[in-house]
């Protein structure tokens, strides 16, 4: 899921200068943001309150990994 709200972000929400920045968001904390937009589209998503923090580790994980096949994929078609 995280890796899917990835992809849309980079596409729809992020701006030029997140975009350009965008590295910076393979690993590590995500900025504010971000971070609360993703724990609410899953707890949309999943139709809950609240997610347990293995949940939002896993989260985050899977936003992080999504940004570098996004970063990945970009580097394919440009090279």
């Amino acid at each position: 899921m995280g890796q899917q709200y990835a992809t849309w972000w980079y596409d729809n929400a992020a701006s030029s200068e997140q975009r350009d920045k965008a590295h910076m968001l393979s690993g590590g904390g995500l900025p504010p943001e971000i971070d609360r937009p993703l724990l609410q589209f899953a707890c949309e998503t999943l139709h809950e309150y609240t997610l347990s923090e293995h949940q939002r580790v896993n989260l985050r994980d899977g936003f992080h990994s999504g940004i570098r096949g996004v970063l990945i994929n970009i580097r394919r078609t440009q090279g």
